[in-house]
């Protein structure tokens, strides 16, 4: 218990860091979690220093007791906090430490929140705007939160590894990185435009310009999707500025707005789990939701 906890997160830091994973037929070194569970680690150092007066470099994991836990989740303000508890868990886990300290926190009740809806109409609104206020790199990630949608919600890590050798009859094949699972996409006339339109900026067979030839290894491929992850965000609150729309919207929601666009479509659960590189349950759970939220 008297482990120190700054460590204990540099150990599964390191670890996260070398982990080696094959998408789409390479080998990326480093899981996207780092970054996640990077971002807990500050928030907690954060937290320690400035509401609890102490050094996070000398905290241990006997002094995260119910009362230091409890004033953390109040301090997390109700943001994301089951997703940061699960992974101080974790690090508690990885340093033998005991977890029954989480046993005994009162989490804030979950209100509906007053985010607004997002639905297909805004995807139609981004797709015809005026793109005159962009840059060209703005437009390129635009065109990147596009095609992520055209592709079933794709990430752009998904993207970032697609090659040309993946199409095979106007077929996307594309290995879901949450299930492992081959997704198979009927490519639309708008994604194939985007490809088209991007063909020359590519290099090796790549499907789109995310990669480029400064990125020789598997860390510096990493960083450089991270980075356009982040850019591409970014595009997207200029851009629903620029459109005047008050919701929000991030590459991360894609996949959901073209699940309840396709089921309001009436497309089969047998043909959107195809697409999504899911299964039939997994829809059917999506379609439940939908039908209790009222869409």
């Amino acid at each position: 218990m008297n482990e120190n906890v700054s460590q204990a997160f540099d150990k599964v830091l390191l670890h996260l860091s070398r982990v080696e994973r094959e998408r789409n037929g390479q080998i990326i070194i480093g899981s996207q979690n780092e970054r996640k569970f990077r971002y807990v680690r500050d928030c907690l150092s954060n937290f320690t220093r400035t509401v609890m007066k102490r050094d996070f470099l000398t905290l241990t994991f006997g002094n995260i007791d119910t009362y230091f836990l409890q004033k953390y989740v109040d301090y997390l303000n109700g943001c994301n906090i089951d997703n940061k508890l699960q992974k101080l868990r974790r690090v508690f886990r990885e340093a033998n430490a005991d977890t029954s300290v989480f046993a005994n926190i009162k989490l804030p009740i979950k209100f509906e929140d007053g985010a607004l809806p997002v639905d297909h109409s805004i995807i139609e609104r981004i797709e015809s705007m005026n793109r005159s206020k962009l840059t060209e790199k703005e437009g390129l990630y635009l065109d990147l939160f596009l095609f992520g949608y055209y592709t079933g919600g794709s990430t752009i890590s998904e993207l970032a590894s697609l090659k040309t050798s993946f199409i095979k009859e106007e077929n996307l094949y594309c290995k879901r990185n949450a299930s492992e699972n081959t997704a198979v996409i009927p490519l639309c006339p708008e994604a194939l435009y985007i490809i088209n339109k991007y063909r020359e900026m590519c290099f090796d067979n790549y499907l789109l310009p995310i990669l480029t030839r400064k990125q020789t290894t598997g860390k510096q491929q990493l960083g450089r999707i991270k980075r356009v992850a982040e850019l591409t965000n970014q595009t997207l609150r200029k851009v629903l500025k620029i459109l005047s729309v008050k919701n929000e919207i991030t590459m991360g929601m894609t996949k959901q707005i073209f699940i309840e666009h396709s089921l309001s479509s009436g497309v089969p659960y047998e043909k959107l789990a195809q697409y999504l590189g899911c299964s039939v349950e997994t829809v059917l759970r999506h379609s439940e939701k939908m039908y209790q939220c009222g869409l």
